[in-house]
């Protein structure tokens, strides 16, 4: 029996010795690794402070770690980021409908009724109207929720 956990765990030496060098013991590793991760990239995303399983759900919907963090460093987690540019909306545009506490689905809605300003959406909202009655006075033109001004 070998008396390396890294070699019992597949691991050859210098790829141990540089996960090691780079921070990780074995449980971080094998966790990395399995969600898909080699060294580098996982250094990344640690140091953007993700977890693997975060890491790897961002990553494959085309985020960068730094890309990832600074939705992240904006109050989103995750699976909020994924649902917000899921209903196309950047990181900008986004943060200020989440601040007047619409959803991604809601905030969709309004845009696409015409009402491109949350802080306006919020105030007819509080007024008791909904998107689908004021759309005929609001939406004149499509909107890309990504350039919203």
């Amino acid at each position: 029996m070998n008396e390396n956990p890294w070699q019992e765990a597949g691991f050859s030496p210098d790829a141990a010795a540089e996960w090691q060098y780079s921070g990780f013991d074995l449980d971080e590793t094998e966790e990395w690794y399995e969600n898909g991760f080699e060294l580098r990239e996982a250094y990344d995303w640690r140091e953007c402070g993700f977890e693997p399983k975060d890491a790897r759900k961002l990553r494959y919907h085309g985020f960068s770690p730094n890309e990832a963090a600074d939705w992240s460093g904006s109050g989103f987690g995750p699976d909020a980021t994924l649902e917000w540019c899921n209903a196309e909306f950047d990181l900008e545009n986004a943060r200020g409908w989440r601040d007047v506490q619409f959803d991604p689905e809601e905030a969709a809605r309004w845009v696409d009724a015409g009402v491109d300003d949350p802080k306006k959406a919020d105030e007819l909202r509080r007024a008791g109207l909904t998107p689908e009655t004021v759309a005929p006075t609001y939406a004149t033109k499509p909107v890309n929720r990504n350039t919203l001004s």
